[in-house]
């Protein structure tokens, strides 16, 4: 049911047949002006067919890439370009973003917690020295217990900026593990004192240098947040983005939590939600 936003009636649904294709549209009775079934939602200006849309939105769910999409959508008769499959994957993955930045904003691990920083891009210099990557670090948390992560994209790895975020998303009285880097311990006094433990944490750190698993105990490790890591970094090498790579990073994030088998019903949950807001 729709109504017309100055005339306030009920509108009369049209549904005009031509050789090619059918239009549905409503019509207001009184001053006769004509709104198609998009005007007023996400899908207003979309030039696609729903059920095309509906197909991206599947196989961006399954994993596919920009270019798999495209090359899966021809042979079925669509009549879509590859910047229109990107165009849509880059709205969905946006819509992804907003809702993980929304929902992790204010997210409290209960612990254990993994901590580690990662260079997801390093510098390599090509044949006349000009800088091909450049460096992009993230910081990112895991907890042991419910399995969520959270990854910030950080400038410096130092206490100024790593600390904040760690007393935002950790209680004090938490067990946090971590790598013996400078940023979490004091290296130049033997033994090592820990920069976390002043604010309440139980801290634990193992020197990666000598052992990955602590031989005292066997907890004490970051092979968690290093899965994340590697599992990050074939996630960025697949798509090979250039830029907004805080989008991949919550996509990859959203992967993470929500099992495949759920991932389109995901997308089509956000779809309403933000089609609501």
């Amino acid at each position: 049911m729709r109504f017309v936003p100055i005339c306030e009636v009920k509108m009369n649904y049209r549904s005009d047949c031509t050789k090619s294709f059918t239009t549905r549209t409503f019509q207001c009775p009184i001053c006769n002006q004509i709104l198609s079934k998009r005007s007023g939602t996400i899908f207003e200006g979309m030039k696609i067919h729903f059920k095309t849309f509906n197909l991206i939105v599947y196989y961006f769910t399954d994993g596919f890439t920009i270019q798999q999409i495209y090359r899966l959508l021809k042979p079925l008769g669509a009549s879509i370009s590859l910047n229109t499959v990107r165009k849509y994957t880059k709205t969905i993955r946006l819509l992804i973003h907003l809702y993980i930045q929304e929902s992790l904003s204010n997210l409290i691990l209960p612990g254990p917690v993994e901590i580690d920083e990662a260079c997801c891009y390093k510098i390599r210099r090509g044949d006349h020295g000009r800088l091909a990557k450049t460096i992009y670090w993230v910081f990112g948390l895991k907890c042991r217990t419910t399995k969520q992560v959270i990854i910030y994209p950080v400038l410096y790895r130092n206490r100024k900026t790593i600390i904040p975020i760690i007393r935002k998303h950790i209680l004090p009285g938490t067990i946090i593990y971590s790598d013996m880097f400078s940023c979490y311990f004091n290296n130049r006094v033997s033994p090592p004192e820990s920069y976390l433990q002043q604010f309440g944490y139980i801290h634990y750190g193992i020197n990666h240098s000598i052992e990955f698993v602590s031989k005292i105990d066997a907890s004490i490790h970051t092979n968690t947040i290093e899965r994340v890591w590697r599992g990050l970094k074939g996630k960025l090498r697949e798509y090979k983005p250039r830029k907004y790579i805080d989008e991949y990073i919550s996509q990859y994030i959203m992967e993470s939590l929500v099992p495949k088998y759920d991932r389109y019903f995901f997308i089509i949950a956000l779809l309403h939600k933000f089609q609501n807001e």
